[in-house]
């Protein structure tokens, strides 16, 4: 059979006009299966014609007797002979001349047919029949004196008896025709009868000929087998109905004339025409009254377009057209209107319609999917049996959560907290609709959020086993208190309220004697609002959930973190002191989360951890708490730890001493993160010391030793300034004037709780690191000297290389601060550091083989540097003693020792003859050095040499002729470089003032000078003033590239007169434009050194 024709079956003689109910309905009963108390509803439905009925029953019946009768031998065979001959012969005599007449109206013999068309109670029916037979008896028997009375009452009681045993049997296939507006449901006549319906809607309606000619031409066209006339047909009917010759009065019975013309064109092939029989109906409904009698019709045709398994409907809009009918139909025969009395209507078509549902929740068209969301929430509210099969919708509706659009993701949540209200039987499926629609309090349309916190705080007050559901329910609502959007907050706090305002209504006797001490924690955050009683009591008996959300708190998706973390805070919000039963399972969770990947989880984690130390007493918590931070000190735990800290009472600063004791082996840690909130907590312990904690020495000892730690193993010095401020606040809130009194006092201590010193550390290593930082940022204190010091020389005897180098840094740093922190007279400093040079540093300045050794001895050599630079008077005394292990360095490899050995032997005191010598031979060498920094610092050294005083005179005489030698040779000038000769010019004018007495009767070769020297050199004088301490060089001519550069620019340099103090002051024209100090080199760092 082509799509749109006739079934094979059907035959236009035998059937009449084709009706779809007939041959695409639910199959009836067979004849051969019917029993003999339904065998008058059967002939009813089926109306046969009387000819058809009387065979029929003739050849059933004796079957029937023989089967039911006869075996028994009873002697009820002629009353069955005699109660389905009267049906028969009443229902033959009576064919045909059906009318809906008023019950005051109707004759005897049309009784059962009557009846059948009101379907009265049986009750109703036994009455009327009770009071209305003697009547009849009266009229039509006792007048006439015949003997057939007994027959009237056999035949009206069998009559009475099938027809009340068989009430409520009539399957929905039997059909139903309105014969008058002002009957709302009556039972009529088949559909093989339809000549006799027309006839008597024609003839006893209100129709005018007018409009029944339109009709009827309208009708005639849909019949056509040309879809253009077909069309048109359609078109006209359209406009008919939209027109005023179609009104209230007459709208019924112009749809009962072309309800099967229309729903014919349902199937039509062609999409225009079905969708112009759609628009069609449409009208009508709008104007039709509220009768249900076309329902039987109109819903089975729209579930054979849309609700079958297979699409048969392949249009998308029409698809659509079809289900916004249907929402029409039901929204206008819903139980609400009070036309129906309390009726269900739609009870006949609840299959047809939950088959749609099912159907078009699954078809792929967006505004489908949302059309049947809108439609379940229409059929919950319109019949009172939506809970039968409310459950099948639950899979296709969890399903469109999935859908890409928004808006139907949020049909598809008030949807399903639709539906989950109406399931009464199952509650694992309420359950599972509530776990789907949790997931989606992440999602990213607010709508969908609001959507699901609407639906969880709806099922709070409606769901009948709500009760046992709160543990489920709630993260619906928690998660929308806690969402971004202030506008879901909002409207989600409200529905919430009254959700607890119900609850406490429900419970009022037990809440009652709560609320009279009900009283807020201290110090209640701002930022939370307190819920009301009625909403903690919720809370508070819903725990379970507390498992759920700390699992997915460790979950591997930053969103599921996040929400679970924000649930917490809910629950915690509303159990306030009752978490504290759980606080064992929740800690350790929200500390890990404390320390999440997330910035926003673990910002979101700390936040919450400020909420339970706030609601939840201190004393409560302190002792579990701190015992797991004890346990595993990590960043978490102290993070989680800091903010319960900051959110709990007053009553916290009774045990600063306890708590400062907890945090001193904390601090050793190279975590920047963890030394950052560690110093945070601190700081706060040190501003509240002040007021609670002044006085103590062991809080002050521990919060010191805190703080220097973390300054020492601070290595990007990111926290260097906070650390200072809060020794600085301690050194003013305790009985120590400064910092350096602090370090005093405590830095022993510190030191001696480093351990593990005398293991083969590398340079990475904590306690290297730890005693590097001491030494870099505490330096050097008279108390913590021999702690120092020993510390120092255990590295510097089993530590490895790199470590001792990372120890010698730091000497070094402590020993440039040694004035600063050194208070004691010279002699004690003198030991000190004397003691502290021979112990640790001259024995690795002596050469030994390796790379590592090298290094070592650079360190030691920057080390004494530093020491001749931090300590000048201490040196002045101590380097002339341990210049015999110095200058053998200064024929290093290695530059840096080269130039800190010059650096510290520059620093000496006079030094004996031998000592003297070697150094100026040495230094003398180095002005050959191929690095010219160091030609530079060993020239400028050799100005500052002095003989130890009370020499013998022969040695006297013996250093005079070095330094002639000396001088010979520094004024050979080898190059052409102007730069370099004009250096050696100024180091020879230094030698000349520092060293005059030793220069008598000493010439200048000046052929000598004047070689290489650029421009015209004119006169080159070396002149002995007369008290022979002020020599003077006198040279002129132009030096562009010499002193006239160091002098601003000036190109023509005149005079240049060299005075005692070693500065040039350079003229020109008398005008003085600039010093120039004599004795400065190129490299300014060393000649500072």
């Amino acid at each position: 059979m082509a799509f749109g024709d006739y079934p094979a079956e059907y035959n236009p003689k035998v059937h009449g006009p084709y009706d779809p109910a007939r041959f695409y309905g639910k199959p009836d009963t067979p004849f051969g299966q019917v029993k003999l108390g339904e065998l008058g509803s059967w002939f009813g439905r089926r109306n046969k014609s009387p000819q058809a009925l009387a065979g029929a029953v003739s050849r059933a019946f004796w079957r029937w007797q023989h089967k039911y009768v006869q075996p028994k031998r009873t002697g009820v065979a002629p009353f069955f002979q005699l109660t389905v001959s009267a049906m028969i012969f009443f229902y033959c005599i009576n064919y045909g001349k059906i009318t809906d007449t008023p019950f005051g109206q109707v004759k005897l013999g049309e009784l059962g047919s009557w009846f059948g068309r009101r379907n009265k109670s049986p009750q109703a029916l036994a009455g009327a029949v009770s009071r209305a037979f003697w009547r009849w008896q009266h009229k039509y028997v006792q007048p006439k004196r015949t003997g057939v009375a007994p027959f009237f009452q056999l035949t009206v009681s069998a009559m009475i008896f099938f027809y009340c045993i068989n009430y409520g049997k009539i399957t929905p296939q039997e059909l139903q025709i309105p014969l008058n507006g002002d009957s709302p449901s009556i039972t009529a006549l088949p559909d093989d009868f339809l000549g006799y319906k027309r006839e008597i809607s024609m003839t006893e309606t209100s129709i005018s000929g007018d409009l029944q000619g339109k009709l009827e031409r309208f009708c005639t066209a849909l019949a056509n087998p040309d879809r253009r006339v077909r069309q048109r047909g359609l078109q006209g009917l359209l406009e008919l109905c939209q027109s005023d010759e179609v009104h209230t009065e007459n709208v019924t019975e112009v749809f009962d004339y072309i309800y099967l013309h229309i729903l014919k064109c349902y199937v039509d092939k062609y999409e225009s025409c079905r969708a112009a029989a759609a628009s069609v109906v449409s009208e009508v409904l709008e104007k039709l009254p509220e009768n249900e009698f076309f329902l039987a019709y109109i819903i089975p045709a729209i579930a054979r377009r849309i609700g079958q398994k297979e699409q048969v409907e392949e249009s998308e809009e029409l698809r659509l057209q079809l289900l916004e009918q249907l929402t029409g139909i039901v929204v206008k025969y819903s139980t609400v209107n009070p036309v129906f009395s309390g009726n269900d209507p739609l009870l006949k078509s609840y299959n047809d319609i939950m088959d749609i549902l099912v159907k078009t929740l699954t078809d792929p068209y967006p505004n489908i999917l949302r059309q049947s969301c809108t439609l379940i929430g229409e059929f919950s509210v319109a019949t009172p049996s939506f809970h039968y099969r409310a459950e099948v919708l639950t899979n296709p509706l969890l399903a469109i959560l999935k859908h890409r659009h928004s808006p139907i993701r949020t049909a598809a949540v008030e949807a399903l907290g639709i539906v989950a209200l109406h399931i009464t039987t199952n509650s694992e499926c309420v359950l599972k609709i509530v776990v789907e629609l949790s997931r989606h309090l992440m999602d990213d349309s607010v709508n969908v959020r609001r959507e699901c916190g609407r639906v969880g705080c709806r099922l709070l007050v409606e769901l009948r086993d709500r009760y046992g559901m709160f543990d489920r329910l709630l993260p619906l609502v928690f998660g929308c208190l806690s969402d971004e959007n202030p506008e879901v907050v909002k409207e989600i706090t409200r529905l919430w309220e009254k959700c607890g305002q119900q609850y406490y209504v429900e419970n009022e006797k037990e809440l009652m004697k709560i609320a009279v001490v009900d009283y807020a924690p201290e110090n209640y955050l701002e930022e939370w609002r307190r819920p009301t009683l009625g909403c903690r009591s919720i809370a508070q008996r819903s725990f379970k959930m507390l498992n759920i959300i700390l699992h997915e708190m460790e979950d591997w998706k930053e969103d599921v973190r996040l929400h679970a973390t924000l649930l917490l805070a809910q629950v915690i919000l509303h159990a306030e002191g009752a978490i504290l039963a759980y606080l064992t399972d929740i800690y350790p969770v929200l500390a890990k989360t404390c320390m999440d990947g997330d910035r926003w989880v673990a910002a979101e984690a700390v936040r919450v951890a400020k909420l339970l130390g706030n609601l939840v007493e201190y004393d409560d918590w302190k002792e579990r708490v701190m015992e797991f931070l004890e346990k595993w000190p990590n960043l978490g735990h102290l993070k989680c730890f800091i903010a319960m800290f900051v959110g709990a009472g007053s009553t916290k600063w009774q045990d600063m001493e306890k708590i400062s004791r907890l945090l001193v082996p904390l601090a050793a840690n190279l975590d920047t993160n963890f030394q950052s909130h560690l110093l945070m907590i601190t700081e706060m312990l040190v501003e509240a010391q002040q007021d609670h904690g002044k006085g103590s020495q062991e809080i002050e000892r521990n919060l010191y030793e805190i703080l220097v730690t973390i300054l020492a193993l601070n290595e990007d010095n990111s926290l260097h300034e906070r650390v200072t401020s809060s020794l600085e606040n301690l050194a003013q809130s305790s009985s120590s004037s400064s910092v350096n009194d602090l370090h005093g006092k405590h830095l022993e201590s510190v030191v001696k709780s480093i351990q593990d010193l005398d293991s083969t550390n590398s340079e990475r290593a904590e306690p290297i690191l730890h005693l590097h930082g001491l030494l870099f940022h505490c330096g050097f204190h008279i108390q913590p000297f021999s702690a120092l010091q020993e510390a120092v020389e255990i590295v510097m005897e089993l530590g490895a290389p790199e470590a001792k180098i990372k120890i010698l840094c730091g000497v070094s740093a402590a020993l440039l601060k040694w004035r600063e922190t050194i208070h004691t007279s010279l002699e004690g400093r003198i030991a000190l550091l004397r003691g502290f040079l021979d112990t640790n540093i001259i024995p690795a300045i002596v050469w030994k083989a390796g790379f590592n050794a090298e290094s070592i001895r650079a360190m030691c050599t920057t080390v004494v540097a530093s020491a001749a630079q931090g300590a000048p008077e201490e040196s002045f005394v101590i380097i002339p003693d341990i210049a015999e292990y110095l200058i053998p360095l200064l024929d290093d490899d290695l530059v840096v020792i080269r130039k800190f050995a010059i650096a510290a032997l520059v620093a000496s005191g006079p030094l004996p003859f031998e000592q003297l010598r070697l150094l100026a031979f040495g230094l003398l060498a180095r002005l050959d050095d191929p690095s010219g920094e160091i030609r530079c610092a060993a020239g400028s050294a050799l100005t500052k040499l002095k003989l130890k005083a009370g020499s013998d005179p022969a040695l006297s005489e013996a250093w005079r002729k070095i330094i002639k030698e000396i001088f010979h040779k520094i004024v050979v000038i080898d190059g052409e470089d102007a730069h370099i000769i004009l250096h050696q010019l100024r180091v020879t004018v230094v030698i000349l003032k520092f060293q005059p007495d030793h220069l008598d009767g000493l010439q200048l070769d000046v052929a000598i000078l004047r070689k290489g020297i650029p421009g015209d050199l004119a006169v080159v004088d070396l002149q002995i003033n007369e008290d022979r301490r002020r020599p003077g060089l006198h040279f002129q001519g132009d030096l562009a590239h010499g002193e006239a550069a160091a002098c601003g620019g000036n190109d023509n340099v005149n005079v240049g007169i060299l005075n005692p103090f070693g500065v040039a002051q350079l003229h020109r024209e008398d005008e003085v434009c600039g010093n120039y100090p004599v004795g400065r080199i190129f490299n300014e760092e060393v000649d500072k050194a």
